[in-house]
């Protein structure tokens, strides 16, 4: 028996996953030639390749120092994080003077896309 993550044969389900190596969390809403486009060292937005405004995904880099050096995201016991909160939080913590209307778009793009899609993160960054 094949393991789903192995089996080509498998459906595609968008989850969101964080890659340890990269040290970023990647959300894709469906399996489609895609573009990514950097929006600043934290945010990329993953665009669908034949409709380039409709956004299908987006990517978190440096997830794991932003993760574990806010306590407002750490929380300690829970099996899941939902990434509405940490789009929000990332916001916040640049603070809204620091990000042009291009930056506030796209977070707000990201943040709406997590929620429409309920996007939460199960395979939490290891604290050492």
């Amino acid at each position: 028996m094949h393991d789903a993550a192995h089996n080509l044969t498998t459906p595609y389900a968008p989850v969101a996953v964080y890659y340890e190596g990269a040290d970023s969390v990647e959300y894709v809403r469906r399996d489609s030639p895609s573009i990514y486009r950097r929006i600043d060292g934290f945010l990329t937005l993953i665009f669908d390749m034949e409709d380039r405004d409709e956004l299908i995904g987006f990517q978190l880099k440096g997830f794991k120092n932003f993760y574990l050096s806010d306590p407002t995201i750490n929380r300690l016991g829970e099996d899941f994080l939902t990434l509405v909160g940490v789009l929000e939080r990332a916001v916040t913590t640049v603070g809204d003077g620091m990000f042009d209307n291009v930056k506030k778009d796209a977070y707000e793009r990201a943040r709406r896309l997590a929620l429409e899609d309920r996007v939460e993160l199960h395979d939490l960054p290891k604290v050492a």
